[in-house]
């Protein structure tokens, strides 16, 4: 009788023993995941562009107990010596520019222009906006303005689509500033799918019944491809799926 309870009471201490074990295993399961994700944040902060860097500017040590962020002691320099040495000088550039045109030339201007008729932008225009798909966005470009020596910041959109053209038709428009108003006003009437980034004006699109947005999905694809952390299987699937879908070759 003693040995049978002395057998029990040793299954149960061992039992315990397992499960602290356990235990133990998944806290440092959880503080493992903990460091790796710090770990890839200070890779990129460290190492990513550097619009990204932001760790001179931070004070990160609680954000990360568990690594060491002391700075090494600097090298010491190595000692400088002066060097000094003649060569000849440079002869300064005397000449002045010789050419020159008499005040009484004749000048004589010669405009190439075709009839408004027969000008393809009204007409292009209108047959991207009549096909049932349509890509658009937008690019900064740099307007030199008469007067001022910096350049100020204009943009140009673009849309394309049209019965399947290849290469599709397109269509450009200037604007000064980058407003909702320019494509809401060019797409007010537009019926059919909508390919764009995700960019407010577009979002706004999107409300009207009529049009079906379809957000960019290579903007998409590249949150998953950047992301460090979470569920790898995940990201690795939907970015499978997203590989599926850049295979398809639907026409305009």
């Amino acid at each position: 009788m003693f040995s049978a309870t002395c057998d029990i009471l040793d299954v149960l201490q061992f039992q315990t023993i397992i499960q602290q074990k356990d235990q133990r295993i998944v806290a440092l399961e959880g503080k493992l995941f903990t460091l790796k994700e710090q770990l890839a944040w200070l890779k990129k902060q460290i190492f990513g562009t550097k619009s990204e860097r932001i760790v001179a500017d931070l004070d990160i040590q609680p954000l990360l107990p568990d690594v060491d962020l002391s700075c090494p002691a600097p090298a010491q320099e190595p000692e400088k010596e002066t060097i000094s040495y003649d060569r000849n000088k440079r002869a300064k550039n005397r000449g002045s520019d010789t050419i020159s045109f008499p005040d009484d030339l004749p000048v004589k201007r010669i405009e190439l222009d075709i009839p408004e008729a027969a000008k393809f932008y009204e007409a292009m225009k209108s047959r991207v906006l009549a096909n049932r798909v349509v890509f658009a966005d937008e690019t900064p470009i740099d307007l030199q303005v008469r007067g001022k020596s910096r350049c100020q910041q204009a943009y140009i959109w673009i849309y394309a689509g049209g019965g399947g053209g290849d290469p599709p038709y397109r269509f450009f428009e200037f604007c000064l500033n980058r407003n909702h108003e320019h494509p809401l006003t060019t797409l007010k009437d537009y019926k059919g799918f909508l390919h764009s980034d995700k960019y407010g004006a577009y979002e706004k699109l999107a409300k009207n019944k009529d049009i079906t947005w379809c957000p960019c999905m290579a903007h998409v694809r590249r949150k998953f491809v950047e992301a460090e952390g979470g569920d790898q299987e995940l990201r690795r699937h939907i970015l499978r799926k997203i590989r599926h879908l850049f295979l398809l070759d639907v026409p305009f």
